[in-house]
């Protein structure tokens, strides 16, 4: 009041307009929100309408930074002006009632309740240029930072004295500290301790802990990551948000801004500096990285844009970049990555950490996780691996925990059982009931030392955030509640022509409500031309509207939603599957859920194989629902025969698969159809493939091939004969393959596109790989490179990306000069590429063989051995395309050799004649006895172990037709009798 009496209205304004922007910049940046201007000061939020669990340090790292900015700015005005400016800074913590205060004449959205008050009293308390706390905010942050404590003062409105506090700065040995005591859980930190000490020697370990909401996950967690970083462990955290799910990355931002030390406050250009300082220091050759790195964390550098990418490319750029992380990290630490509540995580973040514990492998690296049970690890199929549950405390446990929180008073002698009995063994709820206690007055001292001070009557836990929105939505007139709550069936973003046919409420209603709701800001609108769209402010508010529904009336609006969605997006329908039928099965409708999943499959499979099978299987889920009908036994005759083929080509169990074909075979012979019996006989012949049965999977091919013939249809017959035809690749001989092939030709009548959509890509196409295979088999080089450059030119017109990458693969192999050979290894890695981007580890461990192959010709053997070994490991741990298993070891053992390491090919090579043997593979067995002669031969095994090998190898590859390993067999024994005389 001094200073507006002193200026003139015009300077006084002006002043008042920077003190503003100041004052909004410094709440802004802590996440906090204006909530009114007070003429000559502001009322902000933190923690409200989005809930933060940090709010209190958020709203303190705000007060200390607008203090210092408020000190320059007064600074600047009485060097400038000769007058003074001071300000003060009061935080509270508690429960506050926000939302909409007035009529529709003059709504003020605002937050009100007696923490409000508070505060105001505490800003009028302090001193000018300082910030002054309340006990309850004191408590949230007095580990992360220096207060000083005011004692006991009076305030007016308020009956007691209120303690309050100073804030000094950021305390320099913050800690997180933990709200009680940890018991009953010595098992699961020894079991922790353990795998880190097996991280820390170079073996990578992945914990998931396991347990209801509430159990100690956290806690436990939080126990362990302390310890280890009081050991100088280095340890990283990502968290999921109950009401961020549909936030793509959250957590993996969270991660990696925590790596690169980012918080909150910095500037664009403080984070650019971290994030450079950080990379560069690991290695200078990531420079080229900076921009990218720059622009995934939302830091962008304008004068830098990062190169213009698929998101798919873009995504193996930044993994490319993390696997070098990873490597120079683990040179210099180990480290522990904490992911808390995995079950909140967005699906992209899911994938994204399932790709990124790949890389971790052969490095001190502990990833420590923990999740509710019915959340299920996506890499909780590797070795590495350990799920360890966590069940809810005894009862001696309980009491234990209550006794270091309240204390041994003899007033709390009929408190305890109580309390036991109440939370049924879930720590989170014993510190909530007991810090509800104290907050109402039935717990009076301190912590450790607590007294009953009055007769208990309610152990409930305080209200939260969730229940103030909820309060907000039920002060809606009903008819905008009930436009909100259908727009939070229709889910996050909603368009208004779907939510008006869903409401069906006219025009100018519908518009008139979502003008109320948007200024109460519960939506907002988002423009996309040509269809406005609007948006929930936050998840959150979504969750609890959709909460307040019966779920009767649930049902009603998902059904109806879907059908408005098929109405309203004609030509997106594919891309929108997944979401109708979402909402199909929300509406209890299980035939059309199915049709939708089964087509969101067939969407997601052009570049999520992983996604395409949970869609397949959620189709049959919901098809034993639909009743047995004969269009749900069709669609589940196809998806068990589309689960099983691809299924087979990710690691599905075997045990799965069988069950899957027994299902189909059945139901395919209920419904008399041979067509159908013939397509689940080729994919069940299929995984028998990819599981390394050569031999079984030749003769489930015959048996679809021939099935097919019965139906007379010319697709099914292509599928059949083109499979059939592949195997003699393995097996021999060689004419039977080139007769099957020759059969797809004619029945294709040289169309590329028969069978193409049934089977997934073109069997006239793929005919073109095997023909190439054959033909190398044979000794017919030219002929072969002719069939493999036709059948690149065609998958690429085609982009068949699968067939592709099969083909590109063959390329060492028809390499005769050290140019060709170089060639082959460029386009071999160009299928390891492909294989990436599509998902299929299969042919990644096909597309890795063939690059081991041109490394081994072009004298790498090093780097051959590391790549067959590394090919070899992912096939036997995933349990995918081990028909490639013996042509691994085959090679392996060749590498060995060329490095001068006779001894440990010896066992390799021993390995891999007994695989292909196994498998039936007897071409493959032919090269494997030949391999094993030469690493014979080198070790000084006995002559007659080498010349029968040499003479199985002849004897196989002559019944096979396999003419190039017959010469190379029959070069070879001239040499060695050359070599014994």
């Amino acid at each position: 009041m001094d200073l507006a009496e002193a200026l003139d209205p015009e300077d006084w304004a002006a002043v008042m307009k920077q003190f503003f922007h100041i004052l909004s910049e410094g709440v802004t940046r802590f996440g906090g929100t204006i909530d009114k201007f007070t003429g000559d000061g502001i009322m902000a939020i933190f923690g409200a309408p989005a809930s933060q669990e940090d709010h209190a340090r958020r709203a303190c790292h705000a007060a200390l930074h607008l203090t210092s900015a408020i000190s320059r700015f007064a600074g600047e005005l009485g060097r400038a002006k000769g007058i003074e400016l001071h300000a003060r800074i009061g935080l509270n913590s508690g429960e506050v009632v926000v939302g909409g205060i007035g009529d529709e004449g003059r709504m003020s959205y605002t937050a009100l309740g007696h923490t409000v008050g508070l505060a105001q009293r505490m800003e009028a308390l302090a001193d000018p240029g300082r910030a002054f706390l309340t006990e309850r905010t004191a408590a949230l942050v007095r580990t992360h930072f220096a207060l000083r404590d005011l004692g006991a003062v009076d305030v007016k409105g308020v009956s007691q004295p209120v303690r309050a506090y100073s804030l000094l700065g950021t305390s320099r040995q913050a800690t997180p500290g933990a709200s009680a005591i940890l018991v009953g859980r010595a098992d699961e930190l020894g079991a922790l301790e353990a795998a880190l000490a097996r991280a820390r020697e170079g073996h990578a370990q992945v914990v998931g802990v396991v347990g209801e909401a509430g159990v100690g996950k956290s806690r436990l967690c939080e126990e362990f990551v302390s310890s280890a970083a009081a050991r100088g462990i280095t340890v990283r955290r990502a968290a999921g948000v109950s009401h961020a799910r549909d936030v793509p990355l959250l957590p993996v931002l969270e991660l990696l801004r925590d790596y690169f030390g980012i918080a909150d406050s910095d500037l664009r250009v403080d984070a650019q500096q971290k994030i450079a300082g950080r990379l560069l220091d690991l290695d200078p050759a990531l420079a080229d990285a900076l921009p990218l790195l720059f622009d995934f964390l939302e830091v962008p550098d304008p004068e830098r844009p990062p190169p213009r990418l698929s998101p798919e490319a873009r995504m193996r750029r930044i993994f490319g970049v993390l696997r070098q992380i990873t490597r120079r990290r683990s040179e210099r630490e180990t480290l522990v990555l904490l992911l808390e509540d995995l079950h909140w995580f967005d699906p992209q973040s899911q994938v994204f950490f399932e790709q990124l514990i790949t890389l971790f492998p052969g490095t001190r690296t502990l990833v420590l996780t923990n999740f509710r049970p019915e959340f299920v690890p996506p890499w909780s199929v590797h070795s590495y691996y350990r799920q360890l549950p966590l069940d809810p405390l005894g009862a001696d446990a309980v009491e234990r925990l209550l006794a270091g929180v309240l204390g041994q008073d003899s007033s709390l002698a009929d408190l305890l059982p109580l309390v036991v009995d109440r939370t049924g063994g879930n720590p989170f709820f014993v510190e909530e009931v007991v810090r509800s206690l104290v907050e109402n007055g039935t717990l009076a001292g301190e912590a450790g030392g607590y007294r009953l001070a009055r007769p208990v009557d309610d152990l409930g836990v305080p209200p939260t955030v969730q229940a103030t929105l909820a309060a907000r939505i039920d002060r809606l007139a009903d008819a905008d509640k009930a436009i909100l709550q259908t727009a939070a069936v229709i889910g996050r973003n909603f368009t208004e022509p779907v939510l008006r046919m869903v409401s069906g409420r006219p025009d100018e209603d519908l518009a008139a409500a979502m003008g109320r709701l948007r200024a109460a800001e519960f939506v907002q609108e988002v423009v996309f031309d040509p269809v406005e769209e609007y948006r929930f402010w936050h998840p959150l508010t979504q969750e609890v509207a959709y909460g307040g529904l019966l779920r009767e009336r649930r049902a009603v609006l998902h059904a109806a939603v879907a059908h408005a969605v098929i109405a309203h997006e004609p030509d997106r329908l594919d891309e929108w599957a997944a979401r109708i039928a979402t909402h199909f099965e929300r509406a209890g409708e299980s035939l059309e859920a199915a049709r939708w999943n089964e087509r969101a499959a067939g969407w997601a499979l052009r570049g999520d194989t992983g996604e395409a099978i949970r869609r397949w299987q959620a189709t049959i889920t919901h098809l034993d629902a639909a009743g047995q009908t004969e269009e749900a036994l069709r669609i589940g005759v196809r998806t068990r025969s589309r689960l099983i083929r691809f299924g087979a080509r990710t690691g599905m169990d075997s045990h799965e698969i069988e069950k899957l074909y027994s299902s189909a075979k059945a139901l395919a012979e209920r419904l008399g159809d041979i067509a159908a019996l013939a397509g689940i006989t080729n994919a069940y012949g299929s995984a028998a493939f990819w599981r390394g049965e050569v031999r079984r999977a030749l003769d489930l091919y015959l048996e679809a091939a021939y099935l097919a013939d019965e139906t007379g249809d010319v697709n099914a017959r292509c599928i059949g004969w083109v499979s059939a035809g592949s195997l003699p690749v393995w097996t021999g001989p060689v004419v039977d393959g080139h007769e099957g092939l020759d059969r797809v030709v004619e029945l294709s009548g040289g169309n590329p596109d028969v069978g193409a959509e049934l089977f997934g890509y073109s069997p006239l196409v793929r005919t073109c790989l095997s023909r190439a295979e054959l033909h190398l088999l044979a000794g017919r080089l030219d002929d072969a490179h002719r069939e493999a450059d036709r059948g690149v030119a065609m998958t690429r017109e085609r982009s068949e990306l699968e067939t592709l990458a099969w083909t590109l693969s063959i390329y060492p192999r028809l390499a005769c000069t050290s140019a060709e050979t170089e060639e082959g290894l460029k386009l071999a890695s160009e299928a390891v590429r492909i294989a990436d981007d599509i998902g299929n580890p299969a042919v990644r461990v096909t597309a890795l063989g063939a690059v081991g192959i041109a490394e081994i010709a072009l004298g790498r053997f090093q780097d051959a051995t590391l790549t067959l070994e590394s090919a070899l490991a992912d096939a036997r741990h995933r349990q995918l395309a081990l028909f490639e298993e013996a042509s691994l070891l085959i090679h392996l053992a060749r590498a060995r050799l060329g490095a001068g390491d006779g001894a440990s090919a010896q066992p390799i090579a021993d390995e891999a004649v007994a695989v292909a043997h196994r498998q039936g593979a007897r071409v493959v067995e032919s090269l494997a006895l030949l391999t094993r002669a030469r690493v014979r031969q080198t070790t000084g095994m006995p002559v007659g172990d080498v010349e029968a090998d040499l003479a199985a190898a002849l004897i196989l590859a002559r019944e096979t037709g396999a003419t190039a390993y017959e010469r190379e067999i029959q070069a070879e024994q001239p040499a060695r009798r050359h070599r014994r005389s």
